[in-house]
């Protein structure tokens, strides 16, 4: 078990990294690296560079990778938060959190995951947007459910970090109200390409609102959010009008074939739209017709997903003689999932799908 001091002796060989990790620690390493970071960022006397550059904590021990001695200092531009499952300490983390937001204004990536105290480590994060030079984030991700999420606050986030590329904001508990007025913060951005709002208390309300914001979105994603017509005829107005959108994600969202129609009338008439992800919805055979339509019609569509919906092989006949019109007419190839393949992946055991 690394003791605090030892933390401090290790931090001091470690040259200049831009990434701070962990991930499934244990209570006791948590505790100690809060507070040893905490240490090595607020102390005045250092001017070395203290970051694991990979800290991987895993119920079998702590792995680290370590480096030669170097001076630089004190630049870091990218901070992950993860799942801490309730271990670390309230003060340790206040401390650690504090200490890094306060003292700089390089970080360009926030990532936020849930855990006990994530709401603090959220609040720390405006503060330092407010008054302490976080106006550089290009990329700034909160996944999970932590808490009622201050929106007017996040708002502010996106508004005084004009550089922000990348806005995720999964399974946060944003209803149609916040994401009204997240919209208004969208529509205004100059940078903002990717938006994902995955798994929210989003239905058509919210996605109206939302759609006449999203002009200059090249990657959106509303999984698990529930549109219904009237915000899929919101989608694709919106879809018609973009020159921007690349990427779209409405999986889960219990679409059924008159929104197919609708949808697919729209990205027919698209010239940048190339990716669309409709997995488990309520698709049958009846929207693969709309769908196969799309696929032929489509100068710029080349990925569909339509696993888990309610295909027969009529339905997937269809779309595969699409694809093949598609080939032999123009020589484009379009790609359609049909279902999700399970791999293995040996070297590591990790399961993709």
């Amino acid at each position: 078990m690394l003791a605090t001091v030892e933390l401090q002796l290790i931090m001091q060989c470690l040259p200049l990294r831009d990434i701070i990790y962990f991930s499934n620690c244990s209570k006791y390493f948590l505790e100690s690296a809060c507070s040893s970071f905490a240490w090595a960022f607020a102390h005045p006397i250092l001017t070395c560079e203290y970051h694991f550059d990979i800290i991987q904590c895993e119920q079998q021990g702590v792995r680290k990778q370590l480096f030669s001695k170097s001076h630089f200092p004190i630049n870091y531009s990218r901070l992950a938060f993860q799942c801490y499952d309730g271990y670390v300490q309230k003060d340790s983390l206040d401390r650690l959190s504090k200490s890094i937001l306060q003292t700089s204004k390089r970080v360009v990536s926030i990532e936020l995951s849930a855990f006990e105290h994530s709401d603090d480590v959220f609040k720390t994060i405006v503060e330092a947007s407010k008054s302490f030079g976080l106006n550089n984030l290009q990329h700034l991700q909160i996944t999970g459910q932590i808490g009622v999420i201050k929106v007017p606050d996040l708002v502010s986030i996106v508004e005084k970090n004009p550089n922000m590329t990348n806005l995720e904001l999964r399974s946060c508990f944003i209803t149609d109200e916040g994401v009204t007025m997240l919209a208004n913060a969208i529509y205004i951005h100059p940078n903002l390409k990717i938006l994902n709002l995955d798994s929210n208390k989003i239905d058509q309300t919210g996605i109206c609102a939302l759609s006449a914001t999203i002009s200059n979105i090249s990657h959106l994603s509303l999984g698990y959010c529930k549109p219904g017509i009237a915000g899929i005829e919101a989608l694709s107005n919106a879809i018609r009008k973009s020159i921007k959108m690349v990427n779209l994600d409405l999986s889960w969202s219990e679409i059924d074939d008159s929104g197919i129609q609708i949808l697919a009338e729209a990205a027919k008439m698209s010239t940048s739209l190339k990716s669309l992800k409709l997995n488990k919805n309520k698709i049958t055979d009846k929207g693969a017709v709309y769908l196969a339509e799309m696929i032929q019609c489509s100068s710029s569509m080349t990925y569909l997903s339509v696993a888990r919906n309610q295909l027969t092989q009529e339905g997937i006949d269809l779309l595969t003689q699409a694809m093949k019109h598609c080939k032999d007419m123009s020589g484009s190839n379009v790609t359609v999932i049909y279902k999700f393949e399970r791999t293995f992946k040996k070297s590591n055991d990790h399961l993709f799908m």
